[in-house]
Order: C-alpha cells, then sequence, then structure tokens
C-alpha cells in the first residue's frame, strides 16, 4: 500500500520544477550574429538576407496607405511584433504602438502576408522561436516614390522608441 501511494507522490514531486520553469530569454542584436553557415546563433532571415531591412523594404513595397487616413491626414509609427517559430512560421502577431486601427489593419495583413519568406533563427545550433519587433512610419509629407521608400527603409535611424528587434524566446 505504501508503494501505491508513493509512485504517485513522485511523480507529481518530479513534474512541479519542470511546471515552473521559465523559457530562457536571450537578447541577440544584428551585430553579433554572422553570415557564416558555421554559426551556432542565427537571427530568423527574410529572403535569405541577414538584415531586417530586407523585410521592411519588402514591407513598404507592400503597404498601401488607407485612402480615408490620407484625406483625414493621419499617418504616425505602428510598431509590430510578431514570433518567428522553430518550424518558420509566424505566430503571435501584436500591434504595439499605432495612431488608428486601420493603419495597423494594414500592418497586420502585410507581415502575415510574409510568412512564407521567412527561416527560422538558431540559437545554440538549434531552430529556436525568435521574437521580431519591426517599426513602420506612415509619412503623409513624403512624395517619395514606393523605390526611394524602400531605400530610407534599409537606411538605419535612430528610433523614437527603442524595442529589441530580435529575442530569443
Amino acid at each position: 500500500m505504501k508503494n501505491f501511494l508513493f509512485i504517485p507522490l513522485l511523480c507529481f514531486l518530479m513534474a512541479v520544477p519542470a511546471a515552473n520553469a521559465k523559457k530562457k530569454i536571450i537578447y541577440v542584436t544584428a551585430s553579433e550574429t554572422k553570415a557564416d553557415s558555421t554559426a551556432t546563433t542565427r537571427l530568423p532571415r527574410f529572403k535569405e538576407s541577414e538584415s531586417i531591412a530586407a523585410f521592411k523594404a519588402w514591407a513598404i513595397s507592400q503597404i498601401e496607405y488607407p485612402q480615408t487616413l490620407i484625406r483625414e491626414r493621419i499617418g504616425g509609427r505602428v510598431v509590430a511584433s510578431f514570433t518567428v517559430r522553430a518550424d518558420g512560421k509566424l505566430r503571435n502577431f501584436e500591434i504595439l504602438e499605432s495612431p488608428h486601427q486601420l493603419l495597423s489593419d494594414e500592418v497586420r495583413r502585410v507581415v502575415l502576408a510574409s510568412g512564407r519568406h521567412w527561416e527560422p533563427g538558431l540559437n545554440e545550433g538549434v531552430f529556436s522561436d525568435c521574437q521580431v519587433t519591426v517599426p513602420f512610419d506612415f509619412d503623409l509629407h513624403s512624395s517619395k516614390s514606393k523605390a526611394e521608400r524602400r531605400i530610407e527603409a534599409e537606411t538605419p535611424r535612430e528610433p523614437e522608441k527603442t524595442y529589441d528587434p530580435y529575442v530569443f524566446l
């Protein structure tokens, strides 16, 4: 009878620490990774590019500024966050900052359409989930063409608010 009670108690005690364990979060910046195929840590790739700028350039070429907001002269920054899963699929899409719901909807449409173009990141040699945070600027005063906006997206600039662009989960 004692063994009958001991075994379930032992199984319960072994499961408790696993349930309370937290995920290890590693912050990685683009300068810490290498384009080397032997690298043990690599950020998620968009269309085989090592840079988030390639994703932003593609996204800007896909974004259509809502006509209603152009007439109402509404613009600003939309910050989107999503997870590139270890299988390369996008999950956990979230808008962190936005001046208007229509801008959020447009960014959501474009980010979710990019899903098939992502390769997962490597963390210590293992494909891992990685959270990606990207700001998108909707500028009403810009008369730039899509090509000029793409070049601007590839040019680094000081962010208004700081977000970690990549976080391994």
